[in-house]
């Protein structure tokens, strides 16, 4: 009797030691994690001071940094973030996105105190006619500071897009170029004709259909009558299907053409 007693209050005692070690270790695992959110707490505090210095790289004008800087200040502002650590990346890329002569931004962290933001810009390639320039991607975008870049061709349409204004543009400066000759201008009338202003002043209608054609047709005709003549030509219609009308300086009072025969289609 007294043997089962005895087992009974060793059985009693193991019992209770494991309830008291699974309380050590349930105290044991709070302290930890209490140090360890204390420990990130002011961790988070020690990274997330205020920015001090913002680090602008690429290659952009004084104006252009301003905006920049200026959008990012904005963005800042708008975040309520504390500092460096809580501020939202993404929403200061967006910011900085939005001015539409940026093409892609990065935004990134440098510890302790700066954030820096990389820039790349799009490339103009002409001037809008209602205002702006056109990107390499066709899109109209405004420049910063107000840059007029007159030295860049005029797109004007009545009818199409600037993207489309845009692909009409690659076709013709390409072919145009080959034959040392550049495009100051290209405009689109309310029929949906294009017609091609040189360097040299000449205008080069060219009509809806079949540009390349009748680009080619005009540098053939360029290159054999046009180019060495003593007159200087005002106009070519090369909307004709076997050639070309041509209007010389010399003689636009009088209202006169000639017609030159070219290459064929």
């Amino acid at each position: 009797m007294a043997k089962r007693k005895t087992t009974r209050a060793s059985a009693a005692e193991v019992s209770a030691q494991a309830v008291t070690l699974r309380r050590r270790r349930f105290i044991a695992a709070a302290v930890v994690i209490a140090i360890g959110i204390g420990v990130f707490w002011q961790t988070d505090r020690w990274l997330d001071v205020h920015v001090k210095k913002i680090q602008i790289e690429g290659e952009l004008s004084a104006s252009e940094r301003e905006a920049v800087t200026a959008a990012i200040a904005g963005a800042l502002q708008d975040t309520g973030a504390a500092g460096l650590h809580s501020l939202s990346l993404t929403q200061v890329q967006d910011a900085v996105s939005g001015l539409s002569w940026a093409d892609r931004v990065s935004a990134r962290r440098r510890w302790p105190e700066t954030l820096v933001i990389r820039l790349v810009r799009h490339s103009v390639v002409a001037r809008w006619g209602g205002g702006g320039f056109v990107a390499t991607n066709g899109e109209v975008i405004e420049l910063a500071g107000g840059d007029t870049n007159a030295s860049l061709p005029l797109l004007s349409t009545q009818r199409a897009s600037s993207a489309r204004a845009m692909e009409v543009f690659s076709l013709l400066s390409g072919t145009f170029e080959r034959a040392g000759l550049h495009l100051a201008a290209l405009q689109e009338s309310e029929l949906g004709e294009w017609t091609a202003v040189l360097e040299n002043g000449v205008q080069v209608v060219l009509g809806r259909d079949d540009l390349a054609a009748r680009a080619q047709r005009f540098l053939v005709v360029h290159e054999q009558a046009l180019q060495n003549s003593e007159q200087k030509v005002a106009t070519v219609d090369a909307r004709y299907h076997n050639g070309l009308a041509v209007r010389w300086q010399a003689e636009i009072s009088n209202t006169s053409n000639s017609i030159l025969t070219g290459a064929q289609n």
